[in-house]
């Protein structure tokens, strides 16, 4: 797509996604295909943030166009960054690595963070319980393809276990 053609179609996306998400922080994800077994998102965005947090499958990152300000921080930090169970499979942390307030998270200053900017055309591997927090910086579209970092056999699923004699 030429940049007057994604101009265009990111100016349409916007008018549609103000007209009817004007109160969304985040304005238009898209799921391609998202099953249990797939875990493929591709989404289309601009000025969102998506908070740190680690997800337990790996993940690899394409920015198809645009890009975005990663913030990543390994696992072993977590003791650092205050984390919280969002769900069975997902923790968050309340630590900001953008605008960092570490007299309310003094904890903060030891955890390592390394900052990239994915644009066009990049991969990005996160592994498995890496912290990451995500900000757009330009109109963009991004792809996930997460795969299970634990085998379901390593993890006790009978469906996968040997058969007995």
């Amino acid at each position: 797509m030429n940049s007057a053609a994604r101009d265009i179609a990111a100016n349409e996306v916007k008018n549609l996604t103000d007209r009817a998400l004007p109160h969304w922080h985040v304005k238009l994800f898209i799921v391609f295909r998202s099953t249990f077994k797939e875990k493929f998102l591709t989404w289309v965005d601009w000025g969102t943030v998506t908070p740190l947090h680690c997800d337990y499958d790996d993940n690899i990152f394409a920015q198809i166009w645009g890009s975005k300000r990663i913030f990543l921080s390994p696992p072993h930090h977590d003791e650092f960054l205050y984390p919280s169970e969002a769900n069975a499979i997902l923790f968050g942390s309340p630590f900001n690595p953008e605008a960092p307030d570490f007299e309310k998270f003094p904890l903060a200053r030891r955890a390592a963070m390394i900052e990239c900017t994915v644009n066009s055309g990049d991969l990005l591997y996160v592994p498995a319980g890496w912290y990451h927090y995500v900000r757009s910086l330009t109109f963009s579209l991004s792809s996930n393809r997460w795969a299970r970092a634990m085998p379901f056999a390593l993890n006790g699923d009978p469906s996968l276990q040997r058969a007995e004699k």
